[in-house]
């Protein structure tokens, strides 16, 4: 991602929308640079993967490594940089036992996933800080109130994840769609499509022996003030088997 402009007006609107989380305005700002993102990067695969010979640039597979270490929300953390890249055509393995995730895509995604995840993480982190449950001295018992409010809290992270990639999801498949509206064909939603299937066996190819397994399950108080700002997306997790590392989604 070479335009700054774009960076520049993409930054802005995130933080217009990190100014009034938790209204309408923040809903509409966040969307927009969904939006923007999401047109860029159509139009920078279609240029980029359009006829000539030899190396594509933007064309390479990346890998990018994500930790969290003795933090108490690195599951969360780690699933917002799975939602962001999933969204973005990426694929994702987590380390069994360790708050550490690895992303797998092209560079041309993989630049608006750390893009868009260092301006997000921040935001997510900011915005549960301030959650609380609607009763929080319900409890007598201080340590009991603790965790009721970590769980708050993590519930939250997660809700504000799941909304983050259904947004960015539909911002990708709506440029897309007007793109191969305007060109006449199809062309874009087979290139995302061919894109995410790449970074899928890339992961699957480093790390053959994935299984299924269950992941968290959130539907509290909590996990729906993360969702205010708009509708959420249920994604499993596959793990990977006699192993030490896992995967997070496809």
């Amino acid at each position: 991602m070479a335009d700054n402009k774009i960076l520049a007006r993409i930054k802005a609107l995130l933080a217009k929308a990190d100014s009034v989380e938790g209204t309408p305005e923040a809903d509409t700002f966040r969307d927009k640079a969904f939006e923007l993102l999401a047109k860029y990067g159509i139009d920078e695969s279609m240029t980029r993967t359009a006829g000539g010979d030899g190396p594509i640039p933007g064309d390479t597979m990346r890998a990018a490594t994500f930790s969290y270490p003795e933090d108490m929300y690195g599951y969360e953390k780690m699933l917002l940089v799975h939602r962001v890249g999933q969204a973005l055509h990426c694929s994702a393995v987590q380390l069994r036992n360790e708050n550490t995730i690895q992303l797998f895509g092209l560079a041309r995604h993989m630049e608006r996933a750390k893009f868009l995840i260092d301006l997000l993480m921040p935001q997510m982190i900011n915005s549960a800080s301030k959650a609380r449950p609607a009763n929080p001295f319900e409890r007598l018992d201080l340590q009991a109130a603790k965790r009721d409010l970590q769980s708050h809290r993590a519930e939250y992270m997660v809700g504000f994840a799941d909304t983050v990639h259904e947004r960015i999801k539909e911002s990708e498949r709506r440029a897309a769609g007007d793109y191969d509206r305007e060109q006449g064909g199809t062309g874009a939603a087979v290139q995302l499509a061919s894109d995410f299937d790449r970074a899928r066996r890339a992961m699957q190819k480093k790390y053959p022996n994935l299984v299924s397994a269950r992941g968290k399950r959130y539907g509290g108080e909590g996990y729906s003030a993360g969702r205010a700002a708009g509708n959420a997306a249920d994604i499993g997790n596959t793990r990977v088997g006699s192993g030490s590392k896992a995967a997070i989604g496809g």
